[in-house]
């Protein structure tokens, strides 16, 4: 991002304008306010994810309401991921401590838009990023290092649109799990899909074997449709990503 200040000025901007039109706000505006931002596809997303947790309906969707689950247990870290967190707390000890009364000020401060107790107060909590992500660390298949970075992403913008609040401290801290929570639910989701869709070619050429035997026969994709019971365009959509010809 090439201007942090004008880009946490942005995202305060698309905050107050969704909030006056009833929480509303389409991608059209939001892409149109961070136009001159030179984002990536991958950063917008994360802007788009931090207006749904604050609220925001963006074209129609917001982010579904958390699960009721019951807590899970964190698991051990693996020896990369002690090792990583070892390093990145050491790079993070040279960071002055706060008080509680420094605490409320540099709140009352960023709520005036001051951008040095924005920038200690990112400082701050990075810290409480790295214990969040240690608490939350519940599955062997998300690592450590991709929850903290999705933290501290979701610090950064949390409190790049600040709003006062007599909660600050506690708000911010369920924020940033909040953050990492959405990340750690986007994964699963995405590995589901990979699963079903490996699932989907494995049935696929299943139906292939037992409806050629032995024999190098050919079917038509609108003949595997009816025997499977599949939609044409699915069928043709796996044997794309499968890399065979249609």
């Amino acid at each position: 991002m090439a201007d942090i200040q004008a880009f946490q000025e942005r995202l305060s901007d698309v905050l107050t304008l969704a909030r006056t039109n009833g929480k509303k706000i389409t991608r059209e505006g939001i892409d149109y306010f961070f136009a001159e931002e030179g984002l990536s596809p991958e950063q917008m997303e994360n802007v788009y994810e931090y207006l749904k947790l604050q609220g925001i309906s963006i074209d129609g969707e917001t982010m579904p309401a958390p699960s009721r689950e019951e807590p899970q247990e964190a698991i051990p870290l693996s020896p990369e991921e002690e090792e990583y967190v070892r390093i990145y707390e050491e790079s993070l000890s040279g960071v002055a401590p706060m008080n509680e009364a420094e605490r409320s000020a540099l709140f009352d401060r960023l709520s005036a838009g001051d951008e040095e107790a924005r920038t200690r107060l990112t400082e701050l909590y990075l810290p409480e990023v790295v214990r969040a992500a240690k608490e939350l660390h519940t599955k062997q298949d998300v690592f450590v290092e991709d929850m903290i970075q999705e933290g501290n992403m979701h610090l950064f913008l949390t409190l790049g649109g600040w709003t006062a609040r007599e909660d600050s401290h506690d708000w911010l801290c369920a924020e940033i799990r909040r953050g990492i929570r959405a990340m750690m639910q986007e994964q699963a989701q995405q590995r589901s899909g990979d699963e079903s869709l490996v699932e989907k070619v494995r049935r696929l050429e299943s139906a292939v074997r037992e409806l050629s035997g032995d024999e190098d026969m050919k079917f038509s994709v609108e003949e595997l449709s009816a025997y499977l019971d599949m939609e044409v365009e699915e069928i043709q959509d796996i044997l794309r990503l499968a890399g065979e010809e249609q």
